[in-house]
């Protein structure tokens, strides 16, 4: 419902000047976004993520402002290449908080996207920033 000017939307509501929208509430300015909620103006290429603005490549994020390539994180503000990381400000390159070299994040991050890999392999679906917060 309330779908203006925009492209490509299914299962969707409040989506405007957007496109490449599915299963999502309020996609505004917004570009290939499945399953979000509150796409903001500029955000791009994200899947399960909720309150996002100008942000692009994310994957179960929350509350992701200015930021890009961002995975598995929470109150992320002008920040790139983040995985497990939480209420952090204007860093780069972070694994659980900590900013590592770029030849050390590479390193790490291959390591933790093959497990991710495999266990969407075998269960057919990933885990919630939820699930694995409460360790399930």
């Amino acid at each position: 419902t309330r779908v203006v000017d925009s492209t490509n939307v299914y299962r969707s509501s409040d989506v405007i000047y957007s496109k490449n929208v599915a299963f999502t509430q309020i996609g505004k300015y917004s570009e290939s976004v499945f399953g979000c909620v509150s796409a903001g103006k500029g955000t791009k290429f994200s899947i399960a993520c909720a309150e996002m603005y100008e942000t692009s490549r994310h994957f179960e994020c929350y509350y992701v402002y200015t930021s890009s390539d961002i995975h598995y994180s929470a109150n992320i503000e002008n920040c790139q290449e983040c995985l497990f990381c939480f209420n952090l400000r204007g860093k780069r390159r972070c694994i659980g908080n900590l900013e590592l070299p770029a030849d050390k994040y590479q390193q790490l991050k291959t390591k933790l996207l093959s497990e991710a890999r495999q266990i969407l392999g075998e269960r057919h679906s990933v885990p919630s920033i939820y699930d694995i917060i409460a360790g399930r």
